[in-house]
């Protein structure tokens, strides 16, 4: 996989990362993450982002996503005010991260030093309820991704892959 994923795969990541979230009970709000937000300022770095969002605009797909942005103002209600036209401020429950480097940096910062709650990585598409549990894991993590797979279980017809 390239570091940089093409705006195509990354509408493909946030399209699978919907579905999982409606899986889980969630409405998904999706923030296209960059360090610029909305465009300011402009980097040849977030072309690809800004083309996604472009590509789900034209797909008319039914949840709200926007970007790109900042991770404080996909988080933070406090920015409401500052960008009045988009749903997502401060409203965001699925992060999609420019680079294969930036996810990796973001959710052991989240883990370590926020304490954040992660389960995963997630593994999305196959056609069986599988998952991996990275090197570090510990019994939690091993319980949560075992519970995640039997879940998907239930919830998947793998058979006939509609879901």
């Amino acid at each position: 996989m390239n570091d940089f994923p093409s705006s195509e795969h990354l509408t493909k990541i946030a399209m699978s990362s919907v579905r999982v979230a409606r899986l889980f009970g969630f409405d998904p709000k999706v923030a296209f993450l960059s360090h610029s937000t909305f465009g300011k300022p402009k980097s040849r770095n977030t072309k690809h982002v800004r083309e996604a969002i472009e590509i789900l605009k034209n797909k008319n797909v039914d949840f709200d996503f926007d970007g790109e942005m900042q991770p404080d103002v996909a988080l933070n209600p406090k920015y409401k005010d500052t960008y009045p036209f988009s749903k997502i401020v401060g409203n965001a429950n699925i992060l999609i991260m420019p680079a294969l480097h930036s996810a990796a940096i973001s959710t052991k910062l989240m883990r370590t030093i926020g304490g954040a709650k992660t389960i995963g990585p997630l593994l999305i598409g196959l056609g069986l309820p599988i998952e991996i549990a990275p090197l570090r894991s510990s019994p939690n993590d091993i319980l949560n991704l075992a519970s995640v797979a039997a879940y998907s279980s239930e919830v998947i017809d793998y058979k006939n892959k509609k879901n």
